[in-house]
């Protein structure tokens, strides 16, 4: 079974993948791999913390942002195909970045990008 340090390491590859321009509008965030999401919930990863386009300059301190990476499912999904994890990772940190930007689910959808 992959190690959560694996896990770790492809979904930071991933995000060193992203465009710079991007990158360098990240702060505070802290990607975390856990085994499964909620009961109920069949969720790749998730994304917890204020977006972007809801932060203000007069909040002095914020928690951590987190990238909560759901182990099971990732690895139900992709089987024993080392690419195929890669490239769900690839799209799992840029869904759940795209939620520190403040783009909903409904917007990714709309632009054909969920």
């Amino acid at each position: 079974m992959i190690t959560d340090a694996e896990l770790e390491a492809l979904a930071l590859a991933a995000y060193d993948e992203l465009p710079p321009a991007f990158r360098e509008r990240v702060s505070n965030l802290a990607f975390v791999i856990d085994d499964e999401p909620p009961p109920g919930k069949n969720w790749l990863a998730t994304y917890q913390g204020v977006p972007m386009t809801q932060q203000s300059v007069f909040q002095s301190w914020q928690l951590p942002h987190v990238v909560t990476i759901y182990r099971g499912p990732l690895l139900r999904i992709t089987g024993d195909d080392p690419q195929r994890l890669e490239e769900e990772m690839r799209h799992v940190v840029r869904h759940e970045l795209a939620h520190y930007f403040g783009i909903s689910d409904a917007r990714l959808i709309e632009i054909d990008a969920y």
